[in-house]
Parts: structure tokens; sequence; C-alpha cells
């Protein structure tokens, strides 16, 4: 169970860089696009810019839908896998609890065999050999 905790914390956190990068490459190609019309003399670069980050939020929307997506799926998963833990348990418990039975069943029978040889007579323990 753990394990898949960290593994959905793990992919968490990779979205959220994986984001950030995109967030950073995106503000780093704006600054690019701005020095370019700029050498260019070109005075229309906002319209291009705004092209550029509007294509940029959608790249973000999409990333963060995809990872939503693996988050919803990896819940499920981790909802799976904590149902099919709690049925193991149940059965481990079930044959630790007929274990322990057999065992005070055992007890029982070794004392009660015990006790019939203590009480035996000499004759009796000469014909057992």
């Amino acid at each position: 169970m753990d394990l898949v905790d960290d593994e959905i914390y793990q992919l968490v956190n990779r979205a959220k860089g994986i984001l950030s990068d995109i967030a950073r490459a995106g503000e780093a190609r704006i600054q690019s696009e701005k020095s370019q019309a700029n050498a260019r003399g070109a005075e229309n670069w906002k319209g291009s810019l705004a092209k550029r980050e509007e294509k940029r939020i959608e790249t973000v929307l999409l990333g963060k839908a995809e990872q939503q997506e693996k988050l919803s799926k990896n819940q499920q998963q981790l909802a799976d896998v904590q149902a099919q833990y709690l049925e193991a348990r149940a059965a481990a418990d079930k044959v630790d609890r007929e274990a322990e039975k057999r065992e005070k069943h055992e007890r029982k029978r070794r004392k009660r065999e015990h006790k019939s040889r203590s009480t035996m007579s000499i004759h009796e323990l000469i014909s057992l050999v």
C-alpha cells in the first residue's frame, strides 16, 4: 500500500515539475520572440506573443488534464490494491485462527496422552514396547 502511495506522490510531484518546466519554457519562448521581434524592428510581436501564449496555455491545460487522468487511474488502482489487501488479510487471519485451533487441539491431545501414560501400569507400558 505504501508503494502505491509513494508512486502516486511521485507522479504528482513529477506532474508539478513538468508543469513548472512548461511554464518556464513558455516564458523563455516569449522572451525569445520578443527579442527577435525587437531585433527585426517589428512592432506586431504582441500578436505573435498572444498566439504563443494561447498555445502555451493550451499545452499546460492539456498536460494538467493528462496528469489528472493518470492521478484518477492511480487512485482507482490504489483502491483496488487496498481491497485486495483487505481480502488477503482476512484470509490470512482465518488461516491463523484455524492453525491456532489445531495447535490447541494438539496440545490437549498430547496432554491427555501424557496423563494416560502416567497412569498406565508397568505391564501396560511393557506391552507397548
